[in-house]
């Protein structure tokens, strides 16, 4: 089944804000993206990707709270947490 456009767009402005938070160094979490796409929705002046950026707030604050172990290590992508002090390679 095909998803709507709203939800394309939405994974796009969420995909949007990672990449920011990638090339500026920052911590990946879900309060620290919350942040990034609420900056980027004071900026944006286009109505569809405003909603966008407003249902993916929304998405990011709906995470629980327990999503995150208690050593503040974030849950990433496919549920994976990443500890920095493991080595990448």
């Amino acid at each position: 089944m095909q998803r709507d456009k709203a939800e394309r767009l939405t994974d796009i402005v969420i995909g949007e804000a990672v990449t920011v938070m990638l090339a500026e160094d920052d911590a990946i979490s879900a309060e620290a993206l919350a942040r990034q796409l609420s900056n980027m929705m004071s900026r944006e002046s286009d109505p569809g990707r405003l909603t966008a950026l407003q249902r993916a707030v929304a998405e990011v604050q709906a995470v629980p709270a327990g999503a995150q172990d208690r050593q503040g290590t974030s849950v990433h992508a496919f549920a994976i947490p990443v500890r920095p002090d493991t080595k990448k390679h």
